[in-house]
């Protein structure tokens, strides 16, 4: 397993996460943070032994459209049988999800 570096400007923290494997997020995801955000995706995404992606959303504070659409076409173009699991994302973002229909998207798990 390759390591990625944790990401912190301030704004957004990225970090790995081993158990489940994917990577927490903390902060503010918009045009600033974004390429950080599609790096790290990218790059845990390039590892298909690990099976499903988690994203702890818990700690995010805002998330543009774009930073969830990042999330949400991670999970459209994944191979068959992996999943983007996105873990703790606050009302608002559900909210979205929901109205665009992302949240029937084949790939993506909204948990808590």
């Amino acid at each position: 397993m390759s390591e990625l570096p944790d990401f912190d400007d301030g704004s957004l923290r990225i970090e790995r996460t081993v158990r489940p494997f994917g990577l927490s997020l903390a902060g503010e995801i918009d045009d600033l943070t974004y390429p950080a955000l599609v790096s790290a995706l990218d790059r845990l995404a390039a590892e298909p032994e690990y099976g499903d992606l988690h994203l702890d959303l818990s700690r995010v504070g805002f998330c543009d459209l774009a930073g969830l659409r990042a999330m949400v076409g991670l999970a459209e173009r994944l191979e068959a049988g992996r999943r983007v699991v996105l873990h703790a994302p606050a009302p608002p973002l559900r909210t979205v999800l929901h109205v665009v229909g992302w949240d029937d998207v084949r790939g993506l798990v909204v948990e808590g």
